[in-house]
This record gives C-alpha cells, structure tokens and sequence, in this order.
C-alpha cells in the first residue's frame, strides 16, 4: 500500500478526527502501515507529509492536539520535540486522574477510555441494580 492510500483511508469524526480505518496497534491505539517493508506509525506519515516532519530523525515527535491516537488529522497534528511530547501525555490523564496510558483501552469509536472507571460505573450499576432486586 502506497503513502496517499494509507493517508486517504480514514473516516471522519464529529470532532474533526480523521480516524484511521486500517491497522490499530491494539497496545497504543495508534494506527500503523507497512510502506516498502518498513512499519510507521500513521500519524507520523501523515505528520511528515504534510508537516515536514523528519522521519528518521528520532528527536522529532509527531504530537496530536486531540487525545485521539488513531486521528490522522494534519490539522491535529503538530512536529514536537520529546519535552513537548512529554508535556502532551499530561492529556493523558482521565477526568479522575488515572493515567491512560496505563489503564485506558480503546472502543471502536477509537476515543481512548478509563478502564478503571468503567469498571468503577460497572460496579455501581450493578450494585444499584442488585439493591433493586433486578
């Protein structure tokens, strides 16, 4: 699969993210394509296709300003350096502070989750609902 068929393959959100529909690293929830047998990540192709960035300079990050990993969007796209990369995982905290990258998961939204406070909501709907006898 070539570069523009791999930056053409994505739907759109309703915030704009242009969510990649092929291969979704179920780890990370970044999306990756083999180009002339060589493994990237997409957001960085589309990153240094549309941005500039430097793909074999390792000090260059490619950094969403969304908190979607699986948008290829170049407008929520920006080149960083690893502070500013670093400075961005702040973004991966969930409204209750536990860390996503350790605890979120991916639904096929694409939109990073809380495991921990869906199995917190979990716990309390089923509790309500064995309270109520259902």
């Amino acid at each position: 699969m070539g570069l523009e068929q791999v930056l053409k393959n994505y739907t759109v959100d309703s915030n704009g993210c242009h969510i990649y529909q092929g291969e979704i690293d179920s780890g990370t929830g970044y999306g990756r394509a083999q180009i002339n047998y060589m493994r990237f990540h997409v957001h960085r192709l589309s990153a240094s296709h549309y941005l500039g960035l430097n793909l074999a300079d390792k000090s260059q990050y490619a950094c969403h300003k969304c908190s979607n990993r699986a948008c290829i969007n170049p407008d929520h796209l920006y080149i960083g350096d690893n502070q500013e990369n670093q400075l961005d995982a702040v973004n991966n905290l969930c409204k209750n502070g536990h860390d996503l990258r350790t605890y979120g998961y991916i639904p096929t939204d694409g939109r990073r989750r809380c495991r921990l406070c869906k199995n917190i909501r979990d716990s309390i709907r089923y509790q309500t609902r064995r309270k109520a006898g259902l």
